[in-house]
């Protein structure tokens, strides 16, 4: 979320550095460790990377731009929702399909979305079933200082270790035509 504060500070400031690594020398981006995790679900996974904002996940189903989770790391995090109102789009996530088959799950930050506890504790409650390794803590999301979550790579997520490996580039050269 290029938006966010550090990006609009610049150089210098975490989210500004963290992005410009993974733009400018995408050969030294390998993994992303999360420090302040806690493991939900132990285990490990491996999976492309997918997800985003919960809120426009579930406003986005059943259309083209929707593309299911299943065998995927699962990235959810959002701002400014209500706690009643980010259940029920968590909900409808999984009424609508849409996790099932996921590979793991990194939960990121819930910004302004109620009480952190009282969040982790309905996103546990919703995801735990889902028999994956599960990850929260993670700092990536909105007015946090955040690491650059790529979608689209595959990874191995170490739940345990709180580590996101990456199995191939995080970006790749253009096709010379």
């Amino acid at each position: 979320m290029v938006a966010c504060g550090g990006f609009y500070q610049g150089p210098g400031e975490y989210d500004f550095d963290q992005l410009m690594r993974l733009l400018f020398t995408p050969a030294e981006v390998r993994e992303l460790t999360f420090p302040g995790f806690r493991t939900v679900v132990p285990g490990v996974a491996e999976g492309v990377t997918l997800g985003g904002t919960v809120t426009l996940l579930a406003a986005s189903l059943g259309t083209d731009t929707s593309l299911p989770a299943r065998g995927g790391i699962l990235f959810l995090e959002d701002v400014d929702e209500e706690l009643f109102r980010l259940d029920r789009y968590v909900t409808q996530l999984r009424r609508a399909t849409y996790s099932d088959g996921v590979a793991g799950i990194v939960l990121g930050t819930f910004t302004d979305c109620g009480d952190p506890r009282d969040v982790e504790r309905m996103l546990v409650e919703r995801l735990g079933d889902l028999g994956v390794p599960v990850l929260a803590g993670a700092d990536i999301g909105h007015n946090v200082a955040m690491q650059t979550y790529p979608i689209g790579v595959r990874a191995r997520l170490d739940t345990e270790k709180g580590i996101l490996t990456f199995l191939e580039p995080v970006l790749t050269e253009p096709a010379q035509v």
